[in-house]
């Protein structure tokens, strides 16, 4: 009986590890703007900002995930540019960081002695909550970038423009792309002129 409980135990101890690890998110901010023309119909092409490497295979990769997310909402992506009614700029970037001191005080419990008689053998002691040495712990955020813009390709006007923005640990963007593109994709094309807040779960190995 007594390992029984022991594996029990155990098991609600992983549960429960589990369960922390799945709760992890990554808080974005999106901002929109579009004109009223704007369709998610029609062939669209998909270009890089200037500064970012064409011949990355982490951008290849990226411009791959951002090509599924347009066939999704409606649009046909075409590798011929010249044939294409729409042209989708991507960038994204990350910042070198942020450091702060995040100070924690120490508020746990701590026995004081209030009472020893000169025969006594027990010490009497009382327990209050006194604020002791504060923990210190140096943190570094990062913010996260990924922008997309949609030009017409006849005359190269701006219909689309969106960003989204993140805070946080992950110095790496491949960390918590997913979770900015996903920001970015909710309810395409989104609320003109709008902020929009979201926590997109987290499952990454990156420090968030």
């Amino acid at each position: 009986m007594k390992m029984k409980k022991i594996k029990i135990t155990a098991l609600l101890t992983l549960i429960m590890l589990i369960s922390a690890c799945s709760s992890y998110s990554v808080d974005t901010t999106r901002t929109t703007f579009y004109q009223d023309q704007l369709t998610t119909t029609g062939s669209i092409y998909i270009a890089t900002a200037e500064g970012l490497p064409n011949n990355s295979l982490e951008l290849a990769s990226y411009k791959q995930k951002i090509a599924n997310k347009l066939n999704t909402v409606g649009y046909r992506v075409i590798s011929d540019m010249t044939q294409a009614d729409y042209i989708a700029t991507i960038d994204y970037g990350i910042n070198e960081g942020n450091t702060y001191i995040v100070t924690i005080p120490d508020t746990r419990p701590r026995s004081r002695l209030i009472h020893r008689g000169k025969f006594a053998r027990i010490q009497h002691r009382d327990r209050h909550k006194k604020i002791n040495s504060p923990t210190s712990n140096i943190v570094t955020t990062y913010n996260r970038v990924l922008a997309l813009d949609i030009s017409n390709a006849q005359d190269n006007s701006k219909v689309y423009e969106s960003q989204v923005t993140s805070i946080g640990e992950c110095e790496i963007m491949a960390g918590v792309f997913e979770q900015l593109l996903e920001a970015m994709f909710t309810d395409f094309p989104g609320e003109n002129g709008k902020i929009r807040k979201a926590s997109i779960p987290y499952q990454g190995e990156c420090n968030e």
